[in-house]
Order: structure tokens, then C-alpha cells, then sequence
């Protein structure tokens, strides 16, 4: 794996735990609001929260189409 390869993973697994961090936090925060009858800032707060939870899932494809198209031109490469 080239350095240019290993620095986009670590990138991508850098915004992943990012994003996966930033859903959990405003599920949570949904959650407080919701209890304490705030539903429309809980709705969204879910909303954003649900946001990052698809762009962690994004992040997740991307880095095995990534880690795939690697293995897959280091192999040919062999």
C-alpha cells in the first residue's frame, strides 16, 4: 500500500469515527430533548444525527471500495 493509499485511509477512518461520534451525540441529545418536551428540537436533533449515521455508512463503502481496489492492483502488481 502506497503512503498516498495508507494517508486517504486514515483519512476516511478518521471521518468515519467523526461522523459515528456526531450521530451518537445528537441521538442522545434528541433524546434529552424528547424527555424533556422539546419534540421539535428532538426531531432535529434525530435528523442530523441520522445524517451523520449515513455518512459514517458512506465512509464505510468507501473505504473497502478503497482497501478492495488496492489488494485488488497489488495483486495484479505481483
Amino acid at each position: 500500500m502506497s503512503r498516498a493509499v495508507e494517508d486517504l485511509v486514515n483519512a476516511l477512518a478518521c471521518g468515519i469515527v467523526a461522523d459515528e461520534r456526531a450521530a451518537r451525540d445528537f441521538a442522545t441529545i434528541s433524546d434529552t430533548l424528547r424527555h424533556n418536551g422539546h419534540p421539535a428540537s428532538a426531531d432535529a436533533m434525530l435528523r442530523l444525527s441520522r445524517h451523520h449515521r449515513i455518512r459514517a455508512l458512506e465512509g464505510r463503502g468507501n473505504l473497502a471500495a478503497l482497501r478492495y481496489v488496492n489488494e485488488t492492483s497489488d495483486a495484479k502488481r505481483s
